[in-house]
């Protein structure tokens, strides 16, 4: 995992630094600066309105999105579940208001929502800012908006969906809108405003204000190009310039199957894949913003029940499809010409692709504007095959399965049905229903294709890489490019003799250890909370005719068997958090059993009966008259003390040979008398 410290201003370390960690220092402010934040056509009037709060969010999120470019990662073509990938990334910044970004509900909403957002760690440090500049270094004043009453305000990046999104706002629901965009390249920045231009002619000049925002930094800054954290500086940049017209909202118009964001092939999978737009990002801004402001602040989508073919469809029906060749999806910007405005490779090209040609507007975005046609261009590149494949099956898939297999094929679902702002069984139906018809746009769109190309098919004129090609070949037979790597998958199993573990790309065998069963039973059940005593049953029968390395003892204890656990002697059974955390288990497995309930998932229905009986029982064992704790021994801390032994000295040895693979361990591995495997995204883990 990459470490690296990112001074901030004048921002100096607190102490000395370890040689391993990288330092890089960031200013936005002259003399000297690296940085440049450049925010236009603000009238200074309405300058005013900024507060310090503000000014210290804009500064905050400038420095992270070029932090978040300036700090490498590990290889872009590995299969990687990994540490290697993630960094470590401690700021040290200095802010107006020290009180308030001091405040541990700040500082946590703050890291909570990165950490989600780009599936990095985050540390930031505050510090007082002695001398800071005024908000008119970053200002270049302008006439813009100076009469402008605005109700909306929005993200608008030129693409199909903020397009689509404009069109509604400032067409069809006549509200006067400000828009808000992010210039990163003259290459994505001048077609945003060609695009305007032509948008002007279509509605009164008093209902549209744009506020253009620049970001500039070195070259030499410049060594990641995901910008995972762009919607961070994208939608704090939209908060800041709604608090100047005092509104309590911004609105993010992207369709729902981008925000879900479901992985489409090996190479977007596990903490590769993108989630600027998703659910739960959008539900930390808010509370985020919430706070900065000091009131109810709220990051809309309201695109998120369309596909893309929806929205365009939806721009056609409003009469708007010539502004469609003027938009731009493409997010390889710098293979971007004029001849070939999209490169027809990336996902992005290939949704956006795919719904015009669905909605029946692909005269309004021609086809030799993209590099790579469609259906039937060559895609010699096997990363670009694997990618074209796995976006066509992603969309079979769901067209496929039941209800239920969808959400068992697609666990993610389960994190985003709580932030969809509708009841839970809402939430699953209208899902349901939102996948169902991305895969049925993208099969027409398919069967029309064959339909067209079927005389160029049978004389095989169509390269044998072409989307059109493969689509009509079973996947499952496609010869996997050599070009993508292939890493082991992550596994964790017992061998005759030894232990063979795969994390990261990396294997390692080791010698059978007591810890290492226990390490098995928790990764086979993730998130589940596991009594110790529990796990000294399910891991005593594995050692009963088998030698294994031991922890150390650091007291004498009696062994901790399941024939002893029972024994009564004189402690309560469960401590507070045991306790708590048994009732909260079972409110959390009553609300699974709802969800199984409705999607008539009879299997997962007798699993969390199965568990919630085992709960049950274990409060009824420990619990005597009137709600009463009963006594128990000393068993249940012992077995405590000896379980969670044994797994620190398992995961002590594995990190002398799978450094990456400990930390992993170290930090997914809740300890206690519960012990559970909570890692921060779900791995596929190999266990027999």
């Amino acid at each position: 995992m990459t470490d690296a410290v990112i001074l901030c201003g004048d921002a100096k370390p607190d102490g000395p630094l370890s040689p391993d960690r990288e330092v890089i220092s960031l200013k936005l402010h002259r003399p000297n600066a690296n940085a440049t934040l450049k925010i236009r056509d603000i009238h200074d009037r309405l300058a005013s309105n900024i507060s310090n709060r503000l000014i210290d969010l804009l500064e905050i999120a400038a420095y992270v999105y070029v932090a978040d470019q300036s700090v490498g990662r590990g290889s872009p073509n590995a299969v990687d579940f990994g540490d290697s990938w993630r960094r470590r990334l401690s700021f040290h910044i200095p802010v107006r208001d020290l009180g308030f970004w001091s405040q541990s509900t700040v500082c946590s909403s703050l890291i909570d929502t990165l950490t989600f957002l780009s599936d990095d760690e985050f540390n930031f440090q505050f510090l007082s800012f002695n001398k800071p500049p005024p908000i008119q270094e970053y200002l270049e004043l302008g006439t813009g908006c100076e009469d402008l009453k605005p109700e909306t305000v929005m993200l608008f990046s030129g693409g199909l969906d903020s397009l689509g999104g404009l069109i509604r706002e400032v067409l069809d629901e006549k509200r006067p809108t400000v828009l808000v965009s992010h210039r990163s390249t003259p290459k994505t920045f001048g077609p945003v405003e060609d695009l305007l231009t032509q948008f002007r002619s279509k509605c009164p000049p008093e209902r549209l204000c744009h506020v253009p925002v620049w970001i500039y930094k070195g070259a030499k800054l410049t060594r990641a190009f995901e910008q995972r954290t762009r919607s961070f500086l994208y939608s704090a940049l939209a908060t800041v310039v709604a608090r100047i017209f005092e509104l309590d909202r911004i609105k993010f118009y992207e369709n729902g199957i981008t925000s879900f964001n479901l992985p489409i092939a090996e190479q977007v999978i596990g903490s590769k894949a993108t989630r600027t737009t998703h659910p739960r990002v959008l539900n930390d801004f808010s509370k985020l913003y919430s706070l900065i402001a000091d009131a109810d602040f709220q990051v809309l989508a309201p695109f998120v029940w369309k596909t893309k073919e929806d929205v365009v469809r939806y721009i056609g029906n409003q009469n708007c499809q010539d502004l469609i060749s003027l938009s731009n999806s493409c997010t390889h910007t710098y293979e971007k010409s004029k001849a070939h405005t999209h490169c027809g490779r990336c996902s992005q090209c290939l949704e956006r692709r795919f719904a015009v040609l669905g909605a029946g507007l692909a005269a309004s975005d021609p086809g030799d504007k993209y590099a790579v046609d469609l259906l039937t261009g060559d895609r010699k590149d096997g990363v670009d095959r694997a990618m074209a494949v796995g976006y066509v099956q992603r969309a079979r898939i769901l067209g496929q399965i039941t209800d239920a297999q969808i959400f068992e094929k697609f666990p993610e679902l389960h994190r985003i049905l709580p932030y969809l702002d509708v009841p839970r069984a809402q939430a699953i139906k209208d899902s349901i229903d939102l996948l169902r018809r991305h895969s049925s746009q993208i099969g027409k769109v398919l069967e029309d294709g064959i339909k067209c190309y079927a005389k160029d098919l049978r004389q095989r004129n169509v390269p044998p890489t072409s989307l059109l090609f493969m689509a009509i070949t079973d996947p499952a037979l496609v010869e996997q490019p050599p070009a993508i790597e292939r890493t082991p998958a992550p596994s964790f199993h017992k061998l005759e003799k030894d232990w063979e573990m795969s994390f990261d790309g990396i294997t390692r065998h080791f010698i059978p250890m007591k810890g290492f069963d226990i390490i098995a039973q928790l990764l086979a059940q993730p998130g589940s909370d596991i009594h110790c005593l529990e796990l000294v049953h399910m891991t005593e029968a594995s050692h009963r005719d088998s030698s294994f390395i031991e922890a150390p003892a650091v007291m004498d204890e009696e062994v901790v068997t399941h024939q002893n656990m029972h024994e009564i002697k004189g402690e309560e059974a469960f401590d507070d958090r045991t306790h708590d955390t048994l009732r909260q288990k079972l409110l959390e497995l009553s609300e699974a059993r709802r969800e199984a309930e409705e999607l008539h998932d009879s299997r997962r229905i007798e699993e969390i009966n199965a568990e919630f009986s085992q709960i049950e029982e274990y409060l009824r064992r420990g619990t005597g008259l009137k709600g009463k704790r009963r006594k128990l021994g000393t068993t249940d801390e012992k077995a405590r003390k000896s379980v969670c032994r044994s797994v620190e000295y398992a995961i002590d040895k594995i990190g002398r040979r799978h450094e990456s693979l400990s930390q992993h361990l170290r930090t997914s591995i809740v300890k206690g008398t519960f012990l559970s495997y909570k890692p921060s995204q779900p791995i596929p883990w190999t266990l027999a």
